[in-house]
């Protein structure tokens, strides 16, 4: 709680009446973004495990090192997989991940339709690539009904996709898969 205070997330007062009374700890305009219904937590939650934060304990080694292409990534450096490859396989890193992504999506779109809507008017069609449980081509296609929102992700993304939107879903790798707006469609 004290390296959350002094980086601001929270403020702490000591109470004046006895200095072994505890101090207490307050929220700050950052820290809301913790509490309520939209809340941060599991982006957050994401970014602080382990998993995400102990490839970053090497960083110096690694910028001293010269590294093969394949190892350019130091996540993979660190645990011999991409983020991806892992999620692919790991279900409950691969659940950590979607959550978190969901909850910074939800926080990023609903302030980028509220301020910034204008720059959807006019679009007939978007591909959200790498777009995840596509939170933000939910947002767009529900502000925007003449948007058609598309999505292309991996497979195991895709496959956990939720029905009943107004989002069509596309199983694909960015890497290799081209994804071409013609007058058929989607191909």
């Amino acid at each position: 709680m004290r390296t959350l205070a002094v980086s601001g997330v929270f403020t702490v007062q000591h109470p004046a009446v006895s200095a072994a009374d505890e101090p207490v700890y307050m929220l700050t305009p950052l820290s809301h973004l913790l509490v309520g219904s939209s809340n941060l937590v599991p982006i957050m939650s994401m970014l602080l495990h382990p998993t995400i934060v102990t490839p970053f304990l090497g960083i110096g080694k690694w910028f001293q090192n010269k590294l093969p292409p394949d190892l350019y990534c130091i996540f993979k450096q660190t645990h011999g997989e991409s983020l991806w490859e892992l999620a692919s396989h790991d279900t409950a890193f691969d659940a950590l991940i979607n959550d978190g992504l969901v909850s910074d999506s939800n926080f990023i779109m609903d302030i980028a339709i509220k301020e910034h809507g204008e720059v959807f008017q006019g679009l007939s069609s978007l591909v959200d690539v790498g777009g995840g449980l596509s939170v933000a081509a939910q947002a767009i296609s529900k502000a925007f009904l003449e948007v058609k929102c598309s999505v292309l992700d991996l497979g195991h993304i895709v496959a956990k996709a939720p029905s009943g939107t107004l989002v069509e879903y596309i199983a694909g790798d960015m890497f290799v898969t081209r994804v071409m707006y013609g007058h058929s469609g989607l191909r």
